[in-house]
């Protein structure tokens, strides 16, 4: 009889996984934008696609991976990094916050 404990499940490489939660999950949108804000009042959060931005910074857009509107017009631009943060990656992320 196989232990079910001992199943591996494979490894996520990308960041597919976190745009689908972000995509279809209202609550989890509303709860990350609820943390980061620390303003409980925030009643609904949308999902902004990266399309909807075209400035550039050396070919790159000022956006992460995800970018969630709250219901007061403030934008959450976020990031989900499942490896390694190099210093060229901090760098980065340092453009991205100005």
């Amino acid at each position: 009889m196989k232990n079910t404990y001992d199943t591996k499940v494979p490894g996520i490489c990308s960041d597919y996984f976190f745009h689908y939660l972000m995509q279809q999950s209202s609550f989890l949108r509303k709860e990350l934008c609820t943390y980061l804000s620390q303003d409980y009042q925030i009643a609904t959060t949308t999902v902004e696609y990266n399309d909807t931005y075209s400035s550039l910074k050396d070919g790159r857009k000022y956006i992460m991976d995800i970018v969630i509107k709250d219901d007061k017009d403030r934008y959450y631009n976020l990031e989900m990094q499942n490896g390694y943060i190099s210093e060229n990656d901090m760098k980065r992320f340092q453009i991205y916050a100005m």
